[in-house]
């Protein structure tokens, strides 16, 4: 399968890295604007550089695009590359609003092509068994979850990259949508950009989310903590280790490390999205609107200095991991 790379941030190097070493994909070309290299990439036998993403679209040879950019470039270079009847890849949000994310998959699905987005996490295998942990109910009763991001230094700022990677993790946890937003943030280098910022999450079932990112703190980390009733489960991303911590009154005397299986979440989700292509097969947007939706709550909480009560529709209430369905008070 013949594949180009839109080449617009750091991170780019790596997605065209895995792309090189992969046995289903022929990596053709990479677009970059010339100012952050690929040189040792573009510089490979087989594969064309160019600074004009026309030049990719307009070969037909070209199977599927992979777009790394800026978000606010992605969903016209999506759509793009939807209009020159392209497999769209797009590394993170598919854009800035919810309403042109639902605009490319209609379009993606009327011109049956496959069109995948959002970040790499929800292929982590850490998020993916605390989501197991979840609904094994081993965990017992679901309370709160705790997101920390520390020193998102880098190539955007903290609400459209890290903080939407920490909401897609909670939504995909949790599989279910908040009912009520809440954020406030602090600025000290730039009063325009946010250095800190802290997000609460309500969920219909009584669940809470709490959200920190910072761009400051020197104390590089990443790590979800969801606390149950009979245990509470962590994922530290650096080193992955998923740590079991049982109540005292569980019954549950060791602290357990479950196993978690090798994987690289960036390799996972191209591959995954270069199998789809191959099936002719839609990829599952999973949340790639929903947390758009978040983002755009948040947005609205910070600009106006409160909580953003959200519309849902009636559905029956549940409490994840616990076999009986239940609010609470």
């Amino acid at each position: 399968m013949s594949v180009g790379v839109i080449a617009g941030l750091p991170s780019s190097e790596i997605v065209v890295d895995v792309l090189a070493r992969s046995p289903n994909a022929d990596l053709r070309w990479v677009c970059s604007d010339g100012r952050r290299g690929h040189s040792g990439v573009g510089g490979r036998r087989g594969i064309l550089h160019t600074t004009r993403c026309s030049d990719v679209l307009a070969d037909e040879q070209v199977d599927a695009v992979m777009i790394v950019a800026p978000v606010e470039d992605r969903s016209s270079l999506a759509a793009a590359a939807l209009d020159a009847d392209k497999h769209v890849y797009v590394n993170g949000l598919l854009a800035q609003q919810a309403a042109d994310a639902e605009e490319l998959l209609r379009t993606a699905r009327q011109r049956g092509r496959v069109l995948a987005g959002g970040g790499v996490h929800r292929f982590d295998t850490g998020v993916t068994k605390l989501s197991e942990l979840l609904r094994s109910g081993e965990m017992g009763d679901v309370l709160y979850l705790e997101c920390e991001r520390r020193f998102c230094a880098g190539e955007e700022d903290l609400l459209w990259g890290c903080l939407a990677e920490e909401v897609e993790v909670v939504l995909t946890v949790l599989a279910d949508e908040p009912t009520s937003v809440s954020a406030q943030s602090e600025s000290y280098v730039d009063p325009a950009a946010p250095d800190l910022l802290d997000v609460r999450l309500t969920f219909a079932t009584g669940i809470l989310a709490l959200i920190r990112v910072s761009g400051l703190d020197a104390r590089t980390g990443t790590r979800q903590a969801v606390v149950g009733s009979r245990a509470t489960a962590v994922f530290d991303h650096s080193p992955p280790m998923l740590t079991l911590y049982p109540k005292p009154d569980s019954g549950e005397a060791a602290v357990v490390c479950p196993r978690l299986a090798a994987g690289d979440p960036l390799r996972d989700s191209c591959e995954a999205f270069l199998t789809s292509v191959r099936a002719l097969a839609a990829v599952e947007p999973g949340n790639a609107v929903a947390v758009l939706e978040v983002l755009e709550h948040i947005q609205t909480s910070l600009k106006r200095g409160r909580t953003i009560e959200l519309s849902q529709p009636a559905r029956e209430l549940r409490v994840v991991g616990l076999p009986v369905a239940r609010s609470r008070a």
